[in-house]
């Protein structure tokens, strides 16, 4: 019986899965967006100041309310964008259905939160995007979350 000791070398493939000409423009792809996102990013913490940016932002919260005059009934009105970005280097994971390119998937959320006096709160969430799949060409605008919040009493004891 003879005994071989096992090749431990790797093997190089002959020829690469991917062509060079499409990893460099990967690569060059993968590089812009990074420089985008650090000009972005410098712009926003070095170019505007930051308490004119805080005042700003003070005037827009202060602009998003309506209240009565005494104070007992209140409505704010508030909004989040979000954009996110999707690289695919390889076939798509999971729930991702598609080919491999690029994309961003929008989504653009509204709150509202009501109050009528001390015992009654609402709050609505609504949401427009392209809904379970981040690929998908049609847009769904649709309630995500709502509450109507009842308190009898006037601590918070009980909350129906």
């Amino acid at each position: 019986m003879k005994h071989q000791t096992p090749n431990t070398k790797r093997q190089k493939t002959p020829k690469p899965q991917v062509s060079r000409r499409k990893q460099w423009s990967r690569r060059f792809e993968v590089w812009s967006l990074r420089v985008l996102w650090c000009l972005v990013f410098g712009v926003w913490c070095f170019v505007i100041p930051a308490v004119h940016a805080q005042e700003w932002l003070d005037r827009v919260d202060e602009a998003l309310f309506l209240q009565s005059r005494d104070g007992q009934y209140r409505v704010d009105f508030s909004g989040r964008f979000d954009l996110e970005g999707y690289y695919i280097d390889q076939r798509p994971p999971g729930l991702i259905f598609g080919n491999d390119e690029d994309f961003v998937n929008p989504r653009l959320s509204l709150f509202l939160d009501a109050r009528a006096g001390k015992h009654f709160y609402a709050f609505v969430q609504a949401r427009a995007d392209r809904g379970f799949d981040p690929r998908a060409k049609v847009r769904d605008a649709r309630f995500d979350e709502y509450l109507l919040r009842y308190t009898p009493f006037n601590d918070a004891r009980l909350n129906l």
